[in-house]
């Protein structure tokens, strides 16, 4: 895997692989959970932004934040996505479940 980046906009080299995998997992009638991983500033991230470009999806990157900020700031995206009354959230899972009530379309999540 590299990633070439130009432009402020990354250019994908070798990619192809990749996102013919996600596609491919994304395309399955299974549940099906991707992991990412590897080593620090290799493209992850761009790879994912590059796949949910044009896909409904709720992106969140993790921090090192508190985990009561955390759960607010997953709790926010989710609901900007799905819309109505923003629900109470106080734990995570209280989130999982109005998550998967809402989910009713596929969704990368």
């Amino acid at each position: 895997m590299s990633i070439l980046l130009t432009s402020m906009r990354a250019e994908f080299i070798d990619w192809e692989g990749e996102l013919s995998f996600l596609e491919e997992k994304y395309g399955s009638d299974d549940f099906e959970l991707v992991l990412i991983y590897g080593r620090r500033r290799v493209g992850k991230t761009e790879l994912i932004k590059e796949f949910i470009e044009d896909r409904s999806s709720i992106y969140c990157l993790a921090s090192l934040e508190d985990k009561e900020k955390q759960l607010e700031n997953v709790t926010s995206k989710i609901h900007k996505h799905f819309g109505g009354i923003k629900p109470d959230i106080q734990r995570w899972t209280d989130l999982f479940r109005y998550f998967s009530e809402k989910a009713e379309e596929k969704i990368v999540r």
